[in-house]
């Protein structure tokens, strides 16, 4: 990876340049940012709920004077090199990792599965380009609220990659140990369980499940292990799951939490609304979360039969899958965009029709807004409209149903250039 980074730096010098500047301003930007870190904050359950873990103490799930830990103990259990270093000093090292390794990684990902199903070397690099640019409101977010979730995006990418390689049973290690880490995850390892299954795949797995499993219970014995189990579906599973509880926070952009908002003016910025309260609604929208499941089912399905090894626009469906169905999906979740709108950004627009062309444009120039969009450029009545009404919700249902197409459609084909596995 750095020889070919080097070569790319030798090729187009002004890489280097840009990115000297990006790291001075990250770097700018990195040290306030970490310096406002409280025990309201998420970064700091993440670093108080490794100490925690490795203090054998109980995992704040209920304590809401302070910010709770909503992740599996395996996520403690990974968290704790976290709280070796101070507070402060370990929230300004974390940012930089996300801003400087982890953004650059997930690229160089991008880039080297777009080469590998077929996409020549410039509209890779174009595609890339803008995907970066369209998404980075979602990673600068997930950025300034010190999250985790470009870590796991980056875990997923090279789940991605080694798919593109064929080798699957590593792909299946890579999304067992990110569901450990968030269940949501559980959706892309099923995906490899059942479509890509072999003896290889299934050890593989296994055993990812057994290390993920007993590694924690082994720091923290049998008891405490049990206990913070039934305290995360206490706390943290139940209630979504059981209960069905809805988020309906203007920054939630889940299926349930934007047509609950849409239709239910009432409800916004409510978080804790429950099916009882909209009975109709929530049973409709229920209908549609298994709708998309079965739409789901039957691509794979379709992949499987047409002994397709590898699809990009699937492995998009799934993602937008995961984010449609989830309790909470916060704009910081959605950094996996920048690998959900490759389907879009490869057409060969030159295949298409007026009217395709006008969509596709229209789709540009929307991401463009929605990349720039805010109380301060867009002004605070759009901005809450495009929340209340909950326009990501509708782009994440409307990128599913494209990328579903594309799967089960053979003139999906048509639109893009000959030879690419979308």
């Amino acid at each position: 990876m750095i020889k070919k980074l080097t070569g790319i730096i030798r090729k187009k010098p002004w890489l280097s340049i840009l990115a000297i500047i990006y790291m001075a301003a990250m770097i700018a930007v990195s040290i306030p940012k970490s310096m406002d870190i409280t025990e309201d904050s998420d970064y700091w359950a993440f670093w108080q709920g490794g100490k925690d873990f490795a203090d054998k103490h109980e995992l704040n799930y209920t304590e809401e004077s302070k910010r709770e830990f909503f992740y599996p103990p395996f996520a403690a259990f990974i968290l704790q090199p976290l709280h070796l270093i101070p507070l402060k000093l370990s929230a300004l090292i974390f940012f930089l990792i996300n801003a400087l390794i982890l953004l650059p990684l997930a690229i160089y990902l991008i880039y080297s599965i777009l080469r590998l199903i077929g996409v020549d070397a410039r509209k890779a690099e174009l595609t890339l380009i803008l995907a970066t640019l369209f998404t980075l409101k979602y990673f600068w977010n997930n950025l300034v609220m010190f999250q985790v979730n470009f870590i796991l995006f980056d875990v997923m990418l090279i789940g991605f990659y080694y798919l593109a390689r064929k080798k699957p049973h590593i792909a299946g290690i890579m999304f067992t140990i990110i569901t450990f880490f968030k269940i949501i995850p559980g959706f892309l390892a099923a995906y490899v369980f059942l479509f890509h299954f072999s003896r290889r795949v299934f050890i593989s797995m296994l055993l990812t499940v057994v290390i993920c499993l007993t590694l924690p219970a082994a720091f923290r014995g049998i008891d405490l292990w049990v206990q913070d189990h039934v305290n995360q579906y206490e706390n943290m599973l139940k209630p979504y799951i059981l209960k069905g509880r809805i988020v309906a926070d203007q920054a939630n952009h889940s299926l349930k939490a934007g047509l609950v908002k849409t239709f239910h003016p009432e409800s916004r910025t409510d978080e804790h609304v429950y099916p009882e309260h909209y009975p109709v609604t929530v049973r409709i929208i229920s209908i549609l979360q298994l709708l998309l499941l079965v739409i789901l089912l039957v691509n794979g399905f379709i992949l499987y039969r047409r002994k397709v090894y590898f699809s990009l626009a699937y492995l998009a469906s799934i993602l937008l899958f995961t984010h449609l169905v989830s309790g909470i999906t916060w704009t910081a979740h959605m950094v996996t965009l920048m690998f959900c709108i490759l389907p879009v950004l490869l057409i060969d627009v030159k295949t298409l029709k007026k009217p395709g062309k006008i969509a596709f444009y229209i789709f540009i120039a929307f991401m463009v807004f929605l990349g720039i969009e805010g109380s301060d450029t867009v002004g605070e009545k759009i901005y809450l409209c495009i929340r209340f009404y909950d326009v990501y919700t509708y782009l994440l249902i409307g990128l599913f149903l494209f990328c579903s197409w594309v799967v089960w459609s053979r003139r999906s084909d048509r639109i893009y250039p000959e030879g690419i596995l979308i």
